[in-house]
């Protein structure tokens, strides 16, 4: 692989970073997670790693999302709004989630 080529996946990873980060959305944080991991296999295959890069593509693009995925269905919260409590009431208060409703 060329020098060039590199350094544009090292920079395209930088961009989706910062996007898994500061995304509203958890479903297209999570799919710009996915798309990092898919670049972090990349990576570990031109350092010529195939046992690395085949469990990153198996945990990192594969399971893990799934396991996030689950987890955004099950709770219903989509949004990194940092003005709602963890239940969503809007008052946010920290305790409120171990409260019974």
């Amino acid at each position: 692989m060329t020098g060039g080529m590199v350094h544009g996946l090292l920079g395209l990873m930088l961009i989706l970073a910062f996007g898994v980060v500061f995304a509203r959305s958890l479903l297209i944080s999570l799919i710009t997670l996915s798309l990092f991991s898919m670049l972090l296999t990349m990576q570990y295959l031109m350092m010529h790693a195939p046992d690395v890069a085949l469990t990153e593509a198996t945990l990192g693009v594969g399971l893990s999302p799934l396991v996030f995925l689950v987890a955004i269905r099950k709770t219903g919260i989509t949004t990194h709004d940092k003005t709602q409590g963890l239940s969503g009431t809007g008052n946010g208060d920290p305790d409120e989630y171990r409260r019974p409703r």
